[in-house]
């Protein structure tokens, strides 16, 4: 009975959180093993524009990760072990707990996706405007306006926004 137990609580969990991804995001100074010795292209422009923002939440390719599978089996097993889900009800509890703890957790770790960024509006070398928000690495500070810079086009479509001395 125990194993049906918690046969019935992994299977919840595994529903709530079906993908478990790592998140990473990279500052205009951080660049990839794929992008190492890459040939990129560049295109210049100046900063009309510059503010701080902030980057949060999880990435609309990313799915609930470790914060949603652990709150899900802490409150799952807790209400188990409370319920011992031995009637209809007790199941209830236990099911409604762990999809709870999921939300509880999901809610933990888009707080934790939270850094302090960067939201440029660039006027291109060919008269077009651009805006592109890149997170700030611990030593870096926003480009101010007028700043003459480099746009970077990474891989997969990834930008950055680096100053030209």
């Amino acid at each position: 009975m125990l194993a049906k137990r918690l046969g019935v609580l992994l299977l919840t969990s595994a529903l709530v959180a079906p993908n478990i991804v790592a998140c990473s995001t990279r500052s205009g100074a951080t660049y990839t093993p794929d992008e190492a010795g890459t040939a990129m292209e560049v295109t210049r422009a100046s900063v009309l524009q510059s503010r701080a923002v902030v980057i949060e939440g999880l990435r609309s390719d990313q799915a609930a990760g470790w914060g949603t599978a652990v709150g899900a089996t802490v409150a799952g097993a807790a209400a188990y072990g409370l319920t011992r889900a031995d009637t209809p009800l007790g199941v209830a509890v236990t099911i409604i707990a762990a999809i709870g703890g999921a939300l509880v957790g999901t809610i933990a770790e888009e707080q934790k996706n939270k850094w302090p960024g960067a939201e440029y509006i660039l006027d291109q070398s060919d008269g077009t405007q651009k805006a592109i928000v890149q997170v700030l690495a611990r030593d870096e500070t926003i480009i101010p306006p007028g700043q003459q810079v480099a746009i970077i086009h990474g891989r997969k479509g990834f930008y950055r926004v680096v100053p030209v001395k």
